[in-house]
């Protein structure tokens, strides 16, 4: 299956919608903007549960606190404006618009929330007196965020719609995360192999399963590229089930307590910066969700102008947001402790 874009995963949506395709004029995949909003809305959530609502017992990246500080600066400023220009094409009511602020919002959130999770992991790890990680099997946000974008691609499958423009961009978001979670789950498998074969043995069968899950699907979608019928169309959708239901069975074995790891252990002091930078990301993806929400209200409610209201509110309340985690972010990088600086060493 063609057309990996690993550096794009958190991007999903994006990839959906064509953005930043060769092609300027392709076709979305999803071209009704109430439903991207619920797409939307899934995504952002599901990085929060994943990576605020849990602490990390390894690093998200190989990148720096200062590049964490540098990243949120400038997905911060790509929200922000995402968010202002949603209000924009919502007054406008142009729904091209509109889905692609919705897909930007979506990308920056993500990145956000990463980088984020990235930042306290670091804190944790490389402060003097904290107590290292014991990272678990298997990175759990790897396969929740795959599971979500192969489901979101997949239900493109089902819309009479999509054409093969549309298809080339599905089957890249399945190949880019079925192959991310392959990656993953082989690593487990390596981990495990010296001090519980048997486990490592599962893992290794469920990374060959969804190898001959997406072989048939690639098969499939290959029939309607060759034929662009509405049976070849329904059989491509047909052949999604089995990868979903893969995905979800692997997503239950992974997270027996066996297999997950223990965070670093932190001083109180240290716990006293960490917090307010989780619970700005929080507050930060909360109110984007309510605000696309409300977007979505706008949408189906065009005569109810309470929607339209609460964008406007919801958008100012994901920019004090954003301050207060850059403000989280800067008091970290900062800080002393006994009279030190709090420092950090960068991965190897």
């Amino acid at each position: 299956m063609a057309g990996l874009d690993k550096r794009r995963a958190s991007d999903f949506i994006g990839m959906l919608q064509q953005l930043g395709g060769k092609d300027g004029r392709a076709r979305p995949v999803t071209e009704d903007p109430v439903q991207l909003c619920s797409e939307a809305i899934k995504t952002c959530q599901m990085a929060s549960e994943s990576l605020l609502l849990r602490e990390r017992d390894a690093p998200l990246s190989k990148q720096s606190y200062a590049g964490c500080c540098d990243t949120v600066v400038a997905k911060g400023k790509e929200l922000s404006l995402a968010a202002e220009n949603l209000e924009s094409e919502l007054v406008g009511r142009r729904a091209e618009g509109v889905c692609r602020q919705l897909a930007l919002l979506a990308e920056a959130v993500c990145v956000v929330t990463e980088t984020t999770a990235q930042a306290v992991f670091m804190v944790a790890e490389k402060t003097p007196g904290c107590k290292k990680a014991v990272p678990g099997a298997v990175d759990m946000y790897v396969l929740n965020r795959g599971r979500l974008a192969v489901e979101t691609a997949a239900a493109g499958f089902s819309r009479d719609t999509t054409g093969q423009d549309q298809m080339l961009a599905i089957a890249a978001v399945i190949a880019t995360h079925l192959e991310l979670i392959r990656e993953e789950v082989l690593n487990a498998a390596a981990k495990l192999k010296a001090k519980s074969p048997h486990d490592a043995g599962i893992f290794t069968a469920a990374a060959n399963a969804l190898s001959g899950n997406a072989a048939v699907l690639v098969a499939a979608i290959k029939a309607f590229a060759a034929n662009p019928s509405k049976e070849a169309r329904t059989n491509a959708h047909l052949f999604t089930r089995p990868t979903i239901a893969s995905l979800d069975a692997l997503i239950s074995f992974s997270t027996n307590e066996k297999f997950i790891g223990v965070p670093p252990q932190v001083r109180r002091e240290v716990a006293d910066y960490i917090k307010p930078m989780q619970a700005a990301a929080m507050s930060l993806v909360s109110g984007t969700t309510l605000m696309i929400g409300a977007a979505k209200n706008a949408l189906t409610n065009p005569s109810d102008r309470s929607g339209a209201v609460l964008v406007t509110r919801y958008r100012e309340s994901v920019t004090t947001s954003m301050h207060a985690l850059l403000v989280a972010l800067k008091a970290a990088r900062d800080a002393k402790l006994n009279g030190a600086k709090m420092m950090y060493e960068d991965p190897k």
